[in-house]
């Protein structure tokens, strides 16, 4: 019998390869790590009324939503982020979803069920040196109370103080959700955080993001945004898009008109380089994430 010759070269070159493929695969299918902490002060910020887990039907309920949220988080790589009507399972849906990150928050009745005002920001990027929840009621109390006003709801704010870990540059986050009735509570309750903002942050910079339920053209936006400290993004960001300023869709996926009520502000020491209505919706379906748009920023601490 013919023997063949054997090219053990050939072969321990094809073993070294096929090794090698399975490895790659295997790494691909690993966590990243999270990215280092950025040598420079830009940062991308994120305001989301995600819609509390109600008995919605269909894909309005939060089960069907749940993926399109953490999907929309995750693609605009957020650093900070501020969610509103997030429910304590909601709060611990995006624990789960959101690796990298720490939230700080309370339920509005003083408990982990009702909603939040959570606040998110990347553990590679800050430190977080302090942080605490005050409700939106005469003297700015923190532990439950109200409804105040004519509010309908008790109404919270949640704040962080953070450090860059890169910079050490400190700044403050402050997260806020008004009250959809009451329109005495609503410019009382600008009135008592603007106050606040000037006496816990001792003249370091600050965002303060939220919804409002109230737009552009308020009694309550005039407040903060005509105050010595605070400036709407969308006045002085470079680049905007899209051109409208609507952020509550009705569960639509084109929302009509110019009414702005999920806002982000910004004291002096900011520059907002752009600002988005991220108005993402799947398809096939027309299934958008909440009824509101999350609101985009990035920004450069000076």
């Amino acid at each position: 019998m013919k023997s063949i010759p054997i090219n053990f070269t050939g072969c321990i070159a094809l073993f070294l390869l096929l090794t090698c493929c399975a490895c790659s695969k295997k790494q691909e299918n690993t966590p990243k790590e999270q990215p280092a902490a950025k040598s420079d002060s830009k940062y991308t910020v994120m305001t989301y009324n995600i819609r509390y887990d109600a008995p919605d039907p269909g894909n309005q309920s939060w089960s069907v939503r749940r993926p399109l949220v953490k999907e929309r988080i995750i693609a605009n790589n957020c650093d900070i982020l501020g969610v509103q009507e997030a429910l304590g399972n909601q709060v611990s849906n995006l624990i789960s979803d959101l690796s990298g990150y720490s939230m700080v928050g309370i339920g509005r009745d003083g408990n982990s069920t009702s909603e939040h005002c959570a606040i998110f920001y990347r553990t590679s990027q800050f430190t977080l040196l302090s942080s605490g929840t005050f409700w939106l009621s005469p003297g700015a109390p923190v532990t439950a109370t109200g409804p105040s006003w004519d509010a309908a709801l008790k109404r919270i704010c949640t704040w962080v103080r953070l450090q860059d870990k890169g910079t050490s540059k400190i700044f403050w986050v402050f997260n806020t959700h008004f009250d959809q009735d009451g329109s005495v509570a609503r410019q009382n309750s600008a009135d008592l955080l603007l106050n606040q903002m000037q006496s816990k942050t001792g003249g370091e910079q600050a965002i303060l993001m939220g919804d409002l339920n109230c737009n552009q053209t308020s009694a309550p936006y005039a407040i903060l945004n005509n105050s010595s400290l605070l400036e709407e993004s969308w006045n002085i960001a470079a680049a905007k898009s899209p051109e409208l300023r609507v952020t509550g869709n009705s569960w639509l996926i084109n929302p009509a008109g110019n009414n702005q009520i999920d806002h982000i502000f910004v004291s002096g020491g900011w520059s907002v380089s752009s600002r988005l209505v991220d108005w993402t919706h799947k398809v096939p379906g027309d299934i958008v994430p909440s009824d509101h748009w999350p609101v985009i920023v990035n920004i450069n601490l000076n």
